[in-house]
């Protein structure tokens, strides 16, 4: 799990400020930002990246992405955090209670042969869920990318005391309870 946005050509250049941003800014003030192909074949990598990137979608679903602990260790051990990984731990472990059908707060699963995608069930059967660094996106249940599978299942929404447990119990196959608790 690294860090995606490893671009860097010095005219492209990529942060994260905070959870769930990515600011891309335009460098090159000599040609008033301009833009090159080179600097057009990097934009469209990152942004190839950001429909790959699962460190903002679990954790909004979770209730993790304002949780001090959980963004504690995210930011200091950049590597372990509540991604792809974390979900697909959850549903192996059965950690997360399976629904038969969608009901108002649940989370909603997308999988190919793996999770691929989370979202919170709202009124109506809609989905509420986190676009790689897009804002939030209010959705039908069938209304996203192929890419994220033809499968469909619901679990009920652990608080986020009980999401936080479930964390810090993944983030310990890495670290000490020392570091996690330090972090």
């Amino acid at each position: 799990m690294s860090d995606l946005y490893n671009h860097g050509t010095g005219d492209v250049l990529v942060s994260r400020p905070s959870d769930g941003v990515l600011l891309i800014t335009i460098n090159r003030p000599e040609r008033y930002n301009s833009l090159t192909m080179p600097m057009f074949d990097e934009l469209s990598e990152i942004w190839a990246d950001v429909e790959r990137d699962d460190q903002t979608r679990a954790p909004f679903a979770l209730r993790l992405s304002d949780a001090p602990a959980y963004e504690a260790v995210r930011t200091r051990y950049r590597k372990i955090f509540a991604g792809s990984d974390f979900m697909q731990w959850l549903i192996d472990r059965n950690s997360l209670v399976e629904r038969g059908e969608a009901t108002t707060g649940c989370l909603v699963c997308y999988f190919e042969s793996r999770w691929k995608h989370v979202g919170v069930c709202t009124v109506g059967a809609r989905v509420t869920s986190k676009w790689g660094t897009y804002p939030l996106y209010e959705h039908e249940l069938a209304e996203v990318p192929d890419l994220y599978g033809d499968c469909v299942r619901f679990f009920e929404r652990p608080s986020r005391t009980e999401a936080l447990s479930l964390f810090r119990t993944y983030a310990l196959q890495f670290l000490s309870a020392q570091e996690f608790d330090n972090a």
